[in-house]
């Protein structure tokens, strides 16, 4: 028989269409198989059996004349003409594997599935169905299938699929695999014989219709993402690793890490009213996990912990989710801790941190600008496999964004969603909670509940000002957080400036009047727009030739951005009273300690994350003082141009901020009074979330597996509606030679055969050291970057050399002074680049 083939692989042999099947089946049943889970609706061996089908039935399309065609077709120009010459039709759509695949899957799964009820099988079909379908693109949807199986008689989609059909080799028709779940059930490709595509078309419309209809919770979508996710990861592990053992090894985490390093820091700390709360909240910790019951443990559980800024989070979170993790690993689960930060600022903090406690081999820091190690860049030996590896979160122990996190079941994107089924028997550590969007609090809550319960995972959020989300049954770490409130007298925070809107010369003043009064101590200024911060840092630089200025926004890079706060805490530890002016990078996780604040208006959770960077380790026994300021442009708020997410422009958060402090009796509040503030907010933001548009968008859309349905998606709740592309700067030698590495990269894949798309060679890269020169801005700011400093000749993302340009980019490494890249100060708007 003449063989039938997948994949043509860098060797220039073909693999074996069987032999890819069966590895792809060896690795999905090894990752379920590696999992507890208990889905109300599926039973286990039906859970099981579902992947086993799409790993055998996801690439059946491949077996069309079509596709072995393209297969064997050298260049992509010349494919028309294959077909041709083989008495085909020049069309190369027909070369498309994945419909055809997941429909024959759904016929399979109809057949396979017969022993359930109706309902049951069709779910268990239709998301067989979608898993197969979208192998190779994001998550398809039932707007998708409704667009796509429609039965007018000009559906072009239909009648390709028919032409495909006609061409399917006969071997696949005999093709008939056992269950090896226990089920006893058989998955025979006979079935899909003598299809009627159309007749297939209104079969599956139907299915969705129906289930569209009496769907009430997101069971149906965390099984369809849970066998998509280790579809994706089992179609690419013997392709891109080499590796033919798909056994998953369990991994080993030391409980009692956090201990140990707390012993070896903390030893000779003095004993003060702080470090005692400090000790007191660690201890209260432990002991609430040390109380947790078997059952408990694998059933899941949804955790809070809030406590004040600067009362050791980092380290009780950590501990908290390693004694969890082991209690899961007696429990005979193989759990991985991840931990989600909102901002990159404190990854890297908290990523240094967690690798003194656990050592760097078992942390892999995952975010858009993420080291993972370049391997060989110019011959490409390692570079897929450390990717892939990264991307599967291949280690025990993850440090990721928001975004990535919230992605990975909360988006239908290919990249992201790939990552889902790690969140079954994982303990989730959401550090600083306060920076999920409002909006998507109630299907947050909801999904993740529901997945805690499925997937026998255990979600910790964690914050100074931790919303109350909801969750039934939720467990408190810290079963009293007052206490440790009222105990604290660190910090005042000043209200009286927000009555009186400010332009940027009143800011300036002001700023005046407290640094002429206040010599000694030093200032942390935190402004809403990059130029404003810009503006202010350059006149205090002129101003106080004697002082130390500083500033911190996203105009500098990262590796900038770590030297200039590294130098503010020296100056702090050596009374040099440094000055530093910052945007709300410095506002989250970021171990400063300053004597006063002047924040601009901004939402009441950002305020109290402010105010822990204020006598924050309480080493003056005078109240701190952060005072409120409303700075504007053209009598518009900075922080509406900032946070401003809904359609008129403006930022409820900031505006019921407002509203909350302006019905303060008192010109200045306590800290004490800072826990029942913003629980007021919270409760206050939460109750209009489960009104709002764009929020009952979010969970319509999950709920249904709709994601069309979406008013807003979670990435523009998270980052707005702009879209950021990526400038790699040369500032230095070391610069230059790592811009040389990512140009032999890209000269290296132009030969190979798929297309690599532009954000796909930003990972491709060396991200190794690329993290640290490489900054996110606007993409309409790119557009208007000097052609002479633009490499717009290749697909790389564009570069700037800044070496020898300080009016484009000002940084004196030395001084750890300067702005970065410099904004426009003439304009209103914050955010033009001159040049």
């Amino acid at each position: 028989m003449k063989p039938i083939y997948s994949h043509k692989l860098e060797s220039g042999k073909f693999l074996p269409w069987i032999a890819h099947a069966q590895r792809v089946a060896d690795r999905a049943l090894a990752i379920v198989r590696s999992k507890q889970f208990e889905f109300p609706s599926f039973q286990r061996e039906d859970v099981e059996d579902a992947i086993y089908l799409c790993a055998l039935f996801h690439d059946f399309g491949k077996g069309t004349q079509y596709f072995q065609i393209y297969l064997k077709t050298a260049h992509r120009h010349d494919l028309s003409k294959a077909f041709v010459k083989a008495g085909l039709i020049a069309n190369e759509r027909l070369k498309d594997h994945s419909l055809l695949s997941g429909l024959c899957a759904f016929k399979v799964a109809c057949e396979s599935f017969s022993n359930k009820s109706k309902g049951i099988r069709e779910q268990l079909a239709a998301s067989i169905f979608l898993t197969c379908a979208s192998h190779h693109g994001s998550l398809k949807s039932q707007g998708w299938v409704s667009e796509t199986l429609t039965d007018g008689f000009e559906n072009t989609t239909l009648e390709d699929l028919a032409r495909m059909y006609e061409t399917l080799d006969p071997q696949m028709f005999v093709l008939n695999f056992p269950s090896v779940s226990g089920s006893g059930r058989g998955f025979n490709a006979q079935v899909c014989e003598h299809l009627d595509f159309r007749k297939v078309a209104i079969e599956v419309r139907k299915t969705f219709t129906k289930i569209a209809s009496t769907r009430t919770t997101f069971e149906l979508n965390i099984l369809t993402m849970f066998l998509y996710s280790i579809l994706l990861e089992s179609d690419k592990f013997w392709l891109v690793t080499g590796e033919k053992d798909s056994s998953i090894l369990p991994y080993t985490l030391d409980e009692r890490s956090v201990d140990v390093y707390r012993t070896q820091k903390f030893s000779n700390v003095p004993k003060t009213v702080l470090n005692d709360m400090r000790n007191m909240a660690y201890q209260e910790v432990g002991n609430t996990l040390s109380a947790i019951t078997p059952q408990k443990v694998q059933t899941g559980g949804f955790w809070n912990l809030s406590l004040p800024t600067g009362m050791g989070k980092t380290l009780i979170l950590a501990d908290a989710g390693l004694k969890v993790a082991n209690l899961m690993v007696k429990a005979g689960m193989r759990p991985k801790v991840i931990v989600a930060l909102p901002f990159l600022s404190v990854i890297e903090q908290s990523y240094e941190e967690y690798a003194k406690i656990l050592g760097s081999d078992n942390i892999l820091k995952y975010h858009s600008l993420s080291d993972l190690g370049a391997g060989s860049m110019a011959d490409g030996t390692d570079r897929d496999t450390i990717k892939f590896h990264a991307d599967i979160w291949n280690k025990p122990f993850i440090v990721t964004t928001f975004d990535q996190l919230l992605y990975a079941f909360l988006s239908e994107k290919k990249a992201f969603a790939s990552r889902f089924h790690n969140l079954f028997n994982a303990v989730v550590l959401l550090d600083e909670i306060q920076g999920v969007p409002y909006k998507a609090w109630t299907t947050f809550a909801e999904f993740v509940n529901l997945l805690c319960k499925i997937g026998k995972s255990h979600f910790i959020i964690s914050s100074a000002t931790c919303p109350d989300f909801e969750v039934p049954g939720t467990g408190h770490l810290v079963e009293n957080p007052n206490r440790y409130y009222k105990k604290l007298k660190r910090t005042n925070l000043s209200i009286k400036k927000i009555k009186e809107p400010m332009d940027e010369d009143e800011l300036l003043k002001f700023l005046d009047s407290l640094l002429v009064g206040h010599t000694g101590q030093s200032l942390l200024v935190i402004l809403n727009t990059v130029r404003c911060a810009q503006k202010i840092y350059e006149e205090l630089t002129e101003r106080y030739l004697g002082r130390r200025v500083y500033s911190l926004t996203a105009a500098l890079l990262p590796i900038h951005r770590a030297a200039i706060i590294a130098q503010v805490k020296e100056d702090i530890k050596n009374k040099g009273a440094p000055i530093l002016i910052a945007t709300q990078t410095v506002e989250a996780g970021v171990d400063l300690d300053f004597d006063a604040t002047v924040r601009d208006i901004a939402p009441l959770d950002s305020i109290i994350q402010a105010a822990g960077r204020t006598n924050r380790n309480w080493g003056n026994p005078q109240r701190g003082v952060v005072y409120l300021v409303c700075v504007k442009s053209n009598e518009k708020l900075h922080a509406h141009a900032i946070y401003g997410r809904d359609s008129d422009g403006h930022s409820l958060e900031v505006d019921v901020t407002v509203d909350m402090l302006g019905q303060c009796k008192s010109d200045e509040l306590e800290e004490t009074k800072f826990l029942n503030l913003v629980q007021r907010y919270f409760n206050w933001l939460h109750t209009r979330a489960q009104k709002d548009t764009d929020a009952m968008a979010l969970g319509q859309a999950l709920r249904k597996l709709r994601f069309d349905l979406q008013t807003k998606t979670i990435k523009q709740m998270l980052r707005g509606e702009d879209e950021k592309t990526r400038i790699f700067l040369i500032h230095n030698q070391v610069s230059m030679e790592l811009l040389e590495r990512v140009k032999a990269a890209w000269e290296s894949v132009q030969g190979e055969r798929f297309k690599i798309n532009q954000w796909e060679l930003e990972l491709l890269d060396a991200r190794g050291g690329l993290a640290e020169n490489t900054l996110g801005l606007y993409r309409w700011q790119f557009r208007i970057l000097d052609i002479n400093y633009v490499d717009s000749s290749r697909e790389l993302f564009p570069y700037v050399d800044v070496t020898d340009n300080r009016h484009i980019y000002d940084f004196d490494i030395a001084e750890s002074a300067g702005i970065g890249f410099r904004y426009n100060q003439s304009q209103s708007s914050p955010s033009q680049i001159i040049f």
